[in-house]
C-alpha cells in the first residue's frame, strides 16, 4: 500500500491466467503482471479508474481485455506494443474522446457509451469481425471488410461505408440521411429506423432480403408521394415496417397510427414511384 487510498497489485504467481478485479477498483494505481506474461489471457479491469502503471511484461498473452468504466488514460495504456494479441477489447463508458490501440488480431471491439468519442480508425483491424458504439458521439465509419456485424444505434452517424461481408447492421437511431448496401451482398439484418432517411435514399433490397424494418422511423412525405385518403397536405407517417416490391423500389408501403393533426389518427395507405 502507497498512501491511504493508493493500491500497487503485483502478481507474483508465473501461471496465471485470468485476472479480474472485482472491489476496491479505484484504490489500485498500478498492477504489475509481469510474472504471469506469458500465460494472462483475460484482464479485467473494470472500473480501475485510477492505474497509472500497468506492467503486462515482455512476452504478453494477453486476449481479452475489459476496461470499461474507467478513464481515457488507462485505456491508452493497452497499446499494441505491451499487448499486441488481443482479439477483444471492451472500453465501455470510459470517457473516451480517442481509440489509439492497434493491434493487428483484434477481432471484436466495443466503445459504446463514450459520448465524446467522434471518430474511431478501424483500418489496421483486418480482422475485426464484431464492432459495438453505441451512444457514441462518432458521425463516420468506414468498415473493414473483415467485419460481419456492425452495432451501432444511437450515435451519431451521417456517413456510413459497408464492407463486403456485413451481414448484421444496426444504425437505428442516427443521422443518416442515405445509406448504401450495394457492396453487401452478404447482408441479411439491416435496422435504419429513427434516421433522417426519405423514401428515395431507404437502400435497394437484394434478392438475400425481402424486407427491412423500420419501427418508430417518421417520414417525412414529399411532392413524388400520392397519399390515397384525402389528404393532399404534408403529413407525417409512422412506419413499423415497409417492403419492397419484386426487389425495386417501387412499392405500395401501408402505413399505421399516421398524425394528421392534433385530434386524432387514421390508418392510410401511401404510393411512392
Amino acid at each position: 500500500m502507497s498512501g491511504s487510498n493508493s493500491l500497487v497489485l503485483s502478481i507474483s504467481a508465473d501461471d496465471l491466467s485470468y485476472l479480474e478485479i472485482v472491489s476496491g477498483a479505484e484504490s489500485i494505481t498500478q498492477i504489475n503482471a509481469s510474472a504471469a506474461s506469458s500465460t494472462l489471457k483475460t484482464l479485467i479491469i473494470n472500473g480501475c479508474k485510477n492505474i497509472t502503471t500497468l506492467n503486462l511484461g515482455t512476452e504478453s498473452s494477453l486476449s481479452d481485455v475489459d476496461a470499461s468504466n474507467t478513464s481515457q488514460s488507462v485505456v491508452n495504456l493497452i497499446t499494441a506494443s505491451n499487448a499486441p494479441n488481443v482479439e477483444s477489447f471492451t472500453a465501455k463508458g470510459s470517457s473516451l474522446t480517442s481509440f489509439s490501440y492497434a493491434g493487428t488480431n483484434l477481432q471484436y471491439l466495443d466503445v459504446s457509451d463514450n459520448s465524446g468519442l467522434t471518430s474511431v480508425d478501424l483500418s489496421a483491424f483486418t480482422m475485426l469481425d464484431y464492432f459495438r458504439c453505441e451512444n457514441t458521439g462518432i458521425t463516420t465509419l468506414s468498415l473493414p471488410e473483415s467485419l460481419t456485424t456492425l452495432s451501432a444505434q444511437s450515435s451519431n452517424l451521417a456517413t456510413l461505408t459497408t464492407s463486403a461481408n456485413l451481414q448484421v447492421a444496426d444504425v437505428a437511431s442516427n443521422q443518416l440521411t442515405s445509406i448504401s448496401v450495394s457492396n453487401a451482398s452478404l447482408l441479411t439484418d439491416l435496422d435504419v429506423s429513427s434516421n433522417k432517411l426519405s423514401f428515395q435514399t431507404l437502400p435497394a433490397t437484394k434478392p438475400t432480403r425481402s424486407r427491412y424494418t423500420g419501427q418508430d422511423y417518421t417520414y417525412p412525405l414529399t411532392d413524388d408521394m400520392t397519399v390515397r385518403s384525402g389528404y393532399t397536405y404534408p403529413l407525417q407517417a409512422m412506419l413499423p415496417e415497409y417492403s419492397y416490391r419484386n426487389d425495386t423500389k417501387a412499392a405500395v408501403v401501408n402505413v399505421s397510427d399516421y398524425r394528421a393533426d392534433a385530434a386524432g389518427t387514421e390508418n392510410i395507405s401511401i404510393e411512392f414511384i
